[in-house]
């Protein structure tokens, strides 16, 4: 299903709670194909759950943070990715 962006591997099995904390920011993209980025979580690589999308057509005077729970896999190993 994801055929580029960002992914890493999270392991959350010893964990009791979690937090994925990041900044973005958005710079005026050639956005003619797809004006979105989706943050998407996965614990098997087949069944993806979108944790977030978000519009990359405009420009931010400065770093956005973010923060998203991933408090719903712990005990778990995920995979997170930005696409």
């Amino acid at each position: 299903m994801i055929g580029r962006g960002v992914m890493r591997a999270v392991d959350l099995t010893a964990q009791t709670e979690a937090t994925l904390t990041f900044a973005y920011r958005r710079r005026l993209l050639d956005t003619a194909n797809d004006g979105r980025v989706w943050l998407r979580a996965s614990t098997d690589g087949w069944n993806w759950v979108t944790l977030r999308a978000y519009d990359i057509d405009g420009s931010d005077s400065g770093p956005r943070i973010e923060s998203v729970g991933l408090n719903d896999w712990v005990g778990s190993e995920l995979m997170l990715v930005f696409h």
